[in-house]
């Protein structure tokens, strides 16, 4: 994702329209105009400008520029008004959209509340979101190294564009690295289902690195939540970790985290309901997907049969074919069905079969034994049954496949190379 770049621009005028002079003034009145987000004294700690404070209009000049390096004006521009005792500024201001999530990592020695409140001092109106630009990402990364140093807390911010893997939408990312603060102990309340000591073993990869919110909150909805629906509850849900800084005596100084489940009850297989297929019909497509009414509604099995499904359709030529799952769990019933919904795409057929890596006496006898012709439905797996059948001790085949889309034709090269 490209990130906005936005120019801001400062006009520095008279009440009269004529270039200001460079004598110093006190500061009178501070105003807003255009502002819906800032309030007149949200604008006044960003400008850092103090009432009855010397100014210049270069002075101005390096606010205005100060804030616009911000990131959180979409433009800003400011007029005054000068008296033989003071100069009274105006900002006109646009607001940008705040559109950007933020994810707060691992700024663990605070409590979610606490760092909210510390960065409002700084960023007014943060409400876990920015404007999208560049200057922001800099300016907010700044916000929290101050944070972190004016409590003298080892740590170095760093920011990234993370792509949220539930929503597949980006967002902010702000971590503190080089805190020196491992994860050294892991508990999970609230599991009954599955033993704690058996979640506890699928996160292993978790122990003794950093300690990560996001990459914790990730394995949870990823790896041990798979647990869970292979086990057939479907509704089990992980609360967001909580990280508390010290760990029981004996351990190592580091960071222990707490993951809650919400297990849920499990459900056994009910039935798919297939959409959006016209090759095949439910009565053919049930018996290759496989799960059988009444056994466990294991996720793991369902995404097998969905890969059987895939195969069986690019037997028949279409291979752009694609599924989608939405799972429906009866409650009441503690059964599953299963929302299947197909998008076959275009059937593809025999193009073009190229031989390579071998001699002409061994690439005709190949090309002799190969049965699909120009304009026959393309079978991927007769393809690798082929290369599987005529590769020997000696010999490997690799199959390399061009999709010609406007054709619909599979232009295939099999190249023959020496086994190491």
């Amino acid at each position: 994702m490209a990130l906005l770049f936005l120019v801001l621009a400062a006009l520095t005028v008279g009440s009269d329209g004529r270039q200001a002079s460079s004598a110093a003034l006190p500061l009178g009145a501070v105003t807003v105009t255009g502002a819906r987000r800032y309030s007149d004294a949200d604008v006044a700690r960003l400008s850092a400008l103090k009432p009855g404070q010397a100014v210049t209009t270069s002075d101005l000049d390096a606010v205005v520029k100060q804030m616009a390096g911000t990131g959180l004006f979409a433009s800003l521009r400011y007029k005054y008004i000068t008296s033989a005792s003071r100069i009274d500024v105006t900002f006109e201001i646009e607001e940008p959209a705040w559109a950007m999530p933020v994810v707060l990592d691992n700024f663990v020695w605070l409590s979610d509340d606490e760092l909210v409140a510390s960065i409002r001092q700084q960023v007014p109106t943060f409400d876990g979101t920015l404007p999208i630009n560049a200057e922001v990402t800099t300016f907010m990364t700044g916000v929290l190294q101050r944070i972190l140093d004016d409590r003298k807390i080892r740590g170095r911010v760093e920011f990234a564009l993370h792509n949220n893997a539930a929503t597949g939408k980006n967002q902010y990312l702000f971590s503190a690295r080089d805190t020196g603060l491992a994860v050294c102990a892991l508990r999970v309340t609230g599991a009954s289902a599955i033993p704690e000591s058996k979640l506890l073993e699928a996160a292993a990869e978790l122990m003794r690195r950093d300690y990560s919110r996001l990459y914790l909150t990730e394995l949870a909805n990823g790896t041990l939540r798979t647990l869970y629906r292979q086990n057939g509850f479907w509704r089990a849900e992980f609360r967001e970790p909580i990280a508390t800084i010290g760990t029981p005596p004996g351990a190592c100084a580091g960071v222990t985290a707490t993951l809650r489940v919400d297990e849920g009850v499990p459900y056994t297989w009910d039935r798919a309901d297939w959409s959006g297929a016209s090759v095949m019909t439910a009565k053919e497509l049930d018996p290759i997907l496989g799960m059988k009414p009444g056994e466990v509604a294991d996720m793991t099995k369902i995404e097998t049969g969905l890969r059987r499904v895939r195969g069986a359709y690019r037997q028949r030529g279409y291979l752009q074919q694609r599924s989608s799952m939405t799972p429906k769990p009866d409650d009441a019933a503690r059964r599953l069905t299963l929302g299947v919904t197909i998008e076959e795409g275009p059937q593809f057929r025999m193009g073009e079969l190229t031989i390579a890596g071998t001699d002409d006496k061994d690439a005709e006898a190949l090309r002799a034994k190969w049965r699909l012709k120009p304009g026959d439905v393309y079978d991927e797996a007769y393809a690798q049954q082929f290369r599987s059948e005529n590769g020997n001790p000696t010999r490997r085949l690799a199959l390399e496949v061009t999709l010609d889309a406007a054709k619909r034709v599979v232009n295939l090269r099999i190249v023959s190379s020496p086994r190491g």
